[in-house]
Formats: structure tokens, C-alpha cells, sequence
């Protein structure tokens, strides 16, 4: 026998060993792909065969070439031995994983505006098109960028002193923010959240929140009748703006509802028509409520006779 053979299992390299590796059940354009070539070094030079075998079949099957095949999620250990007497024999410990499928983001309650101060939480969502996701652990980034998607010229240093942070999703600004973006009032300035995979497949989504000034006291500013069957109610407050749409809800929607519209900015301070539409006599409550994540709102009852 050949005692001074050596055999190391290397993966797509003939210089650096492997000991583990990760597979897809699915082929992707991944690295991670659902097949893994191993190569040998240390070939004994009499030219003897090796015998490569699986532990589990069922989760990975290998060549007679080395040729490492996955077929479900689980563990095998794929060893090569020297059939040459000496006995000789190297392992590569190898894990099948289902991969994502995609990745999208998207922020809770489809809030689209963040105040000075205040939070916002974005969720991510796997696809499961290979199956439900072994790795559901993400990557989250974030970034200050313009309304064309541009980061700001001091991003950096608006995280570095902590001025915006993200943590599993949450995006947090402090209030001294506005202090480092020029313009704020007329300028439109962007957290813009990014979440990555972490099991190989290096899917990645963005989504971006508008950061402003937080919703203040809302207050009626005037209540009419149009004339023509329905009533305009005027809500004021500081943070109103076009991505601070409220939510209006009625407690007896048979009496009356009503819809948001949006009446523009005078500096900080939007406004919102809500058009009251009345059904049928009695009583309805109104509850204007910001939707930036502040939980803002106003409440006012009407009368129909």
C-alpha cells in the first residue's frame, strides 16, 4: 500500500481544505447551488482509487466523481476513502438548506411617513417558492437618501452619531436629525430600509419612509355644509403632509362616513378636508388618526336630522 498517500477533500480548489459546505434543494444563481464539485489533493502518486459515499441519501448524494447532489433539507457527512489499504479517508460535513425564493419589504400598517423622533417598523417577507425558508434571519441596513433615492452627502455621519438606526426591521430617528438635512421643511428626505438573506442566496429588497416633522395637536379648523348633501370638516396639524394620510372611521357608519382628502402644506402645518357624507338620522362619531406611527388623532360628533 501506499502509506505516504494523503487524501483532503478541497471544494473548486486544489490548495485550500474544506470541511463543511452548504446546499440548495433548489438550483439558484446563488453560490450556495444545489450541487457542489469535490476535488482531491495529495493523490497518492501509484495512482489508487477512492470510494466516496453518502451518510444520508435522503438529504445528499454524491458521485463516484465526487459530485455532491442535493435532495432535501438535513445534514449528511460525504466521505472519501482510500481503497488501497491504507485506509485513508477525508469528510466534508454537508448541510441542505431550502432556500428563499425572494424577498420583499414592506413597512407595518403601511405607514409612510416617520416624524423627528419617532419609529417605524419594516417587515420582511421570504418567498417560499422552494418551500418554507430553513434561514429566516436577515440582514437590515439603512440609509438617508433624497426623493430621487440618492444618499444624503452626510449619511455617514448621520449614522455614526446614531441620528438614524435600524434594529430587526425597526427604524428609529432621533430628533436632532433634522438638524443635518438642508432644507427640511421644503425638501423631501428618505429613510430608506434595505434587508438581506443570510442563507447564500444574497436576495436583498429595499422600501423607503418619507422622515419629517411629527404629527402635532390636530384641531378643526372649520366645519361647512357644501349645499349639495354632503359637509367639509377642516383638520389641521404640524406633520399633516400627502404621505401623512389619516385614517377616518365612524362609530355608526349606517349614520354617515367619511373620506380623507388631501388640502396641501403651509410650511410644517398640512390640512384635510374630511367630506362627511350623511346616510340617515343620528349621532356619528368621527376619529381623524395620523398615520405616521404617532397615534395622533381627533375626534368630533355630528348630528343628522
Amino acid at each position: 500500500s501506499a502509506t505516504n498517500s494523503v487524501y483532503q477533500l478541497n471544494y473548486n480548489s486544489k490548495t485550500s481544505s474544506l470541511t463543511s459546505a452548504v446546499l440548495f434543494t433548489a438550483n439558484t444563481s446563488a453560490t450556495s447551488a444545489n450541487e457542489k464539485q469535490l476535488q482531491l489533493s495529495g493523490v497518492a502518486t501509484n495512482g489508487s482509487s477512492v470510494e466516496w459515499t453518502s451518510s444520508n441519501s435522503k438529504v445528499a448524494t454524491v458521485s463516484s466523481t465526487g459530485l455532491v447532489t442535493a435532495v432535501a433539507a438535513g445534514t449528511a457527512k460525504i466521505t472519501c476513502k482510500a481503497v488501497d489499504g491504507s485506509n485513508k479517508k477525508n469528510t466534508v460535513n454537508v448541510k441542505v438548506i431550502v432556500p428563499a425564493s425572494d424577498i420583499s419589504v414592506a413597512f407595518k400598517d403601511d405607514q409612510q411617513q416617520v416624524g423627528y423622533g419617532k419609529s417605524a417598523t419594516a417587515m420582511a417577507t421570504i418567498g417560499s417558492g422552494y418551500g418554507k425558508a430553513t434561514i429566516n434571519k436577515l440582514s437590515w441596513t439603512v440609509d438617508v437618501v433624497d426623493k430621487n433615492g440618492n444618499a444624503v452627502s452626510n449619511n455617514s455621519t448621520i449614522k455614526n452619531k446614531k441620528l438614524i438606526t435600524i434594529n430587526n426591521g425597526k427604524v428609529s430617528v432621533n430628533s436632532q436629525i433634522v438638524n443635518y438635512l438642508s432644507s427640511p421643511v421644503s425638501n423631501y428626505y428618505y429613510a430608506k430600509v434595505t434587508a438581506k438573506t443570510t442563507d447564500g442566496t444574497g436576495l436583498s429588497a429595499t422600501n423607503k419612509i418619507r422622515i419629517w416633522y411629527p404629527t402635532g395637536k390636530m384641531q378643526m379648523s372649520r366645519f361647512y355644509n357644501s349645499g349639495e348633501g354632503y359637509y367639509y370638516a377642516f383638520i389641521d396639524a404640524t406633520g399633516l403632509s400627502a404621505t401623512n394620510w389619516p385614517t377616518v372611521t365612524c362609530s355608526t357608519p349606517d349614520v354617515a362616513y367619511g373620506i380623507a382628502e388631501y388640502n396641501g402644506n403651509s410650511g410644517t402645518t398640512g390640512e384635510y378636508v374630511i367630506v362627511i357624507y350623511p346616510l340617515k338620522s343620528g349621532t356619528a362619531k368621527f376619529t381623524v388618526k395620523a398615520s405616521d406611527g404617532s397615534n395622533v388623532s381627533h375626534s368630533f360628533s355630528i348630528r343628522v336630522n
